[in-house]
């Protein structure tokens, strides 16, 4: 068949489809408005409109699948998933099914294809590269259902096909740790069929191609069916995943049990499994979290470059930098009033970003931002050592927690780190109870542990809220971010004005209340006025 190299048989935003010699057609993902291609709401529907024209084409025998970025496809539009998940569970099933059924119905043209995988294919991307009957990947690309790291599951029916592709035991190893894999672990896993040289990729995708006929039904059909479920290997998973998961987030347990148990149904089944799996995830405290983390730390990465690229005249003051020296922590916080130089402002920036850390700008405030929330939960903390509680306790209670240091250990790294800074500050929501000759208790049983997270989470939300209101910053989400690198807050709550949207203003106003906290005016207004520290989806 002679075709014309310039024809388009579909042009779209996000993806196109180009007549090749020998009765093959290219579906290549090319977004004209990003450096990346991503499965948002656009390309799912453009991928429907492209599959109704190939099934129009009378000459078709084969699809190529292809990235005309340095990337295959990332995954979904994370920024979609907010407004998504508020909807509620029926019409977000209902959303589900319909995104499933394109990927269905393109599974389900009468031809191979072979999906060409370059730079990397992670969450909808590997997803979508599983659809189809054969694929190929470059050496150096990386691929992965990293949902996990958002307190979700696959949502694109890599439940359903990873394990019936490359067996059920690759399958709960891959979706529950969430970890990108290279060419080599894949094809040993049979996720891909063979590994070319990134120049030679495509030539090789299109030689596969031009084979894959003889055995493309049966392996579309293998993808229907159900598997023998390998008792084995869902207990050994369970066990690893009890180990390393904390049960605060929940989604690779959710993982293991749907793959253990929609191993054994066909395909329609373990889909619609899949979709009720996703929407009660989708639902959860973790997951609004995690997404939300995930928007802050763009967000916040964005400013930093920002700040980095900033020319100053040499004629401001200078930078005042604070280093969190918590343990793993990667915040820099670069305090300067409106007279700052940006010169400055922006070499401690660029200092920040060689380091591996992200850098904050706050206004002069003395101690900065990780510092005044952490002496504003060491007083809540201390006024629990008057009930009796020991600091290893309250350690051990807030690390239980997800915290990652106790504040009575934090409160040692940083007078260490800088004397004097981290009690400088008295803020708002607590008076110092001193604890001489109170008897201490020897255990902490399931009520103290909650009153004692309940409080620090209180204290943290009430002084991170005067933090906002005082323009140390200038967004909930910069607080957030900030004090989970800096704080080790816990990130399935994801920060705590995030944690407080999730509670309800008026339920943390009344909530501190009767901890005997002191609720500052302002979030008392916000809460009369059924105000919100992040806009409504």
């Amino acid at each position: 068949m002679q075709v014309n190299a310039s024809a388009t048989l579909f042009a779209g935003e996000s993806l196109g489809l180009h007549p090749l010699e020998g009765g093959f057609v290219e579906l290549r993902f090319d977004r004209r408005d990003g450096a990346v291609n991503m499965f948002d709401q656009r390309t799912v529907a453009e991928l429907d409109t492209a599959r109704r024209r190939l099934e129009s084409v009378t000459w078709l025998r084969g699809i190529l699948v292809t990235s005309a970025k340095d990337v295959f496809v990332v995954g979904a539009d994370i920024t979609e998933f907010t407004a998504t998940f508020a909807q509620p569970r029926p019409q977000l099933l209902d959303y589900l099914r319909r995104s499933n059924e394109v990927f269905l119905r393109f599974e389900a043209l009468d031809v191979p294809s072979v999906a060409a995988i370059n730079g990397f294919a992670l969450g909808g991307g590997l997803e979508f590269a599983l659809v189809a009957t054969h694929r190929v990947m470059a050496e150096g690309a990386r691929i992965g259902l990293p949902e996990v790291g958002l307190g979700l599951i696959p949502g694109f029916g890599g439940t359903v096909r990873l394990p019936r592709v490359a067996g059920l035991a690759h399958a709960l190893e891959w979706i529950s740790d969430g970890a990108p894999r290279g060419a080599v672990e894949a094809l040993r896993c049979g996720v891909v069929d063979r590994i070319s040289a990134p120049e030679e990729l495509r030539e090789q995708a299109l030689r596969l191609l031009r084979a894959a006929a003889a055995d493309a039904h049966e392996r579309r059909a293998a993808k229907r069916l159900p598997l023998a479920v390998a008792d084995h290997a869902v207990a050994e998973r369970r066990a690893i995943v009890a180990r390393d998961v904390p049960a605060c987030l929940p989604a690779a347990a959710a993982a293991v049990e749907l793959l253990a148990q929609s191993a054994a149904m066909d395909a329609a089944q373990a889909q619609e499994a899949e979709a009720q799996a996703f929407a009660t995830l989708a639902k959860s405290q973790a997951a609004a979290a995690l997404v939300r983390n995930f928007i802050n730390q763009q967000a916040v990465k964005r400013l930093a470059r920002q700040l980095a690229r900033g020319v100053g005249s040499g004629g401001g003051s200078p930078a005042c930098v604070f280093t969190s020296p918590l343990p793993g922590a990667t915040l820099v916080e670069i305090a300067g009033g409106a007279d700052a130089d940006a010169g400055a402002i922006a070499r401690a920036a660029a200092e920040a970003a060689a380091a591996g850390k992200i850098a904050l700008r706050v206004s002069d405030a003395a101690g900065g931002l990780v510092r005044r929330v952490h002496a504003a939960c060491l007083l809540a903390c201390e006024a629990l050592l008057a009930q009796g509680l020991a600091h290893a306790q309250v350690d051990a209670a807030m690390r239980r927690a997800g915290w990652e240091t106790g504040p009575f250990e934090g409160d040692a790294v940083l007078r260490g780190a800088d004397a004097g800074v981290a009690a400088r500050t008295r803020p708002a929501g607590a008076e110092r109870t001193q604890p001489t000759g109170v008897v201490r208790s020897q255990s902490t049983d399931a009520a103290a542990q909650a009153g004692i997270v309940e409080r620090v989470l209180l204290a943290s939300i009430l002084e991170a809220a005067v933090l906002l209101d005082e323009g140390v910053v200038r967004s909930a989400a910069e607080i957030d971010i900030s004090l989970q690198l800096g704080l080790g807050f816990p990130r399935h709550l994801g920060g705590p004005l995030h944690h407080a949207d999730w509670l309800g203003l008026p339920q943390v106003c009344e909530l501190a209340r009767q901890a005997g906290l002191q609720v500052p005016a302002t979030l008392q207004a916000r809460a009369r006025r059924g105000e919100r520290f992040y806009a409504a989806a």
